[in-house]
């Protein structure tokens, strides 16, 4: 039996934004990484920022950014306890009325993207500089709720190291859920997608997640002091009790000025190309991220059939233990494009194909050179 799948036609609409309390240099480049976003077929990206400055010219740079693109600016300026941040040139702190501030302006936009019935709601921070094709891969990792990650220097302190934005236990703990601290950091070091349970300031969160009840609202039984007062920790926790699983998406490269110095290193970032496409066909020694579907079942000794997952492959294409024929599709093929390849396994292959011919459904996501993540 085949199970193909027919490409959809109809209009798939994405509000993108956050709370924005930034100086303009910065949020000026942030802004330009949104609208230089490359969409994925029939998606449309429509801004949607909760103006939360202090600055002026910020708060008209937005406006026009949003009226521009027929988007949301919603205005927050001066509504209700703002609360303490603090920069100690170390390291930023929230206290619990800031955070809750910043909950509510996130819930605005849940409910903003759930009123006009978008499809999606692209939550990201405003000291975020991002690849081209960002939301393209968040869109193709195809969960409900996808994070990309991006690494950081949470302390401007000598040899400290870069961390992820995503956890597996909270408030923040690198391990568990059967991993240990350098598996899980490997993985996200290779590009991988893998499933986390703590993620936050660059998600794609699809309608059917949204509709579920998702909220940034505090849950009373959780403890609200110390890193547990952020409100990503509370989403977090309330998906995984509606039992929608998150991924982080290590995949695309995302610059976080996390500290005011790093913004010259972000300018340096973006004029130097490195957030463009890779030119050209994709060769032998690209790293490259592609979805294989088998389109036919299985069949179980018990004599029933059984459907094989989507699988996502990520990894440096003539090392990757992929068959032949799918290795040389991959490379005649853009990105993007999606094609029914014939694969013919011998009798010695693992797993459930050996010794036969299967169709599989293989969709070239991205590829690019084999460099380590930015920020790290």
């Amino acid at each position: 039996m085949l199970l193909e799948k027919l490409p959809t036609t109809q209009p798939i609409r994405i509000l993108v934004g956050g709370p924005c309390r930034k100086e303009p240099a910065l949020f000026r480049r942030h802004l330009d990484t949104v609208a230089r976003q490359i969409l994925p077929p029939n998606v449309t990206l429509t801004p949607a920022y909760v103006d939360d400055n202090t600055n002026p010219e910020t708060s008209a740079m937005l406006r026009e950014f949003c009226e521009e693109r027929k988007g949301f600016h919603l205005d927050a300026r001066q509504q209700g306890p703002e609360g303490l941040y603090t920069d100690s040139g170390v390291t930023h702190a929230w206290d619990g009325t800031a955070m809750r501030r910043v909950a509510q302006h996130k819930n605005a936009l849940i409910q903003l993207a759930l009123t006009e019935r978008y499809d999606g709601l692209w939550l990201v921070d405003a000291d975020l500089l991002f690849h081209d094709r960002t939301l393209w891969s968040l869109w193709y990792s195809d969960g409900p709720i996808v994070c990309g990650v991006f690494w950081t220097q949470w302390q401007n302190i000598p040899n400290c190291p870069s961390l992820p934005q995503v956890w597996l236990r909270h408030p923040y703990e690198l391990g568990g859920r059967g991993m240990e601290p350098e598996e899980f950091l490997r993985h996200l070091h290779d590009r991988e997608r893998v499933r986390v349970w703590g993620q936050g300031a660059c998600t794609l969160y699809r309608r059917d997640a949204l509709v579920k009840g998702l909220t940034f609202d505090l849950l009373p039984d959780l403890p609200t002091q110390g890193m547990w007062q952020g409100e990503d920790r509370h989403l977090c926790t309330r998906a995984e009790r509606l039992y929608i699983p998150m991924f982080g998406d290590a995949w695309p490269d995302i610059f976080h000025v996390y500290h005011p110095h790093q913004l010259d290193d972000g300018i340096k970032w973006l004029e130097s190309g490195a957030n463009l496409d890779t030119e050209g066909p994709v060769r032998l020694g690209h790293l490259v991220s592609c979805v294989l579907e088998s389109l036919e079942p299985i069949p179980h000794a018990d004599g029933s059939w059984a459907q094989i997952p989507a699988q996502h492959v990520r990894g440096v294409l003539g090392r990757l233990p992929l068959a032949l024929d799918l290795e040389d599709a991959i490379l005649t093929m853009q990105r993007g494009e999606q094609r029914i390849v014939p694969v013919r396994y011998p009798r010695w292959a693992p797993g459930p194909f050996r010794n036969g011919q299967r169709l599989i459904q293989v969709t070239l996501v991205d590829y690019k050179p084999f460099n380590p993540p930015v920020n790290t």
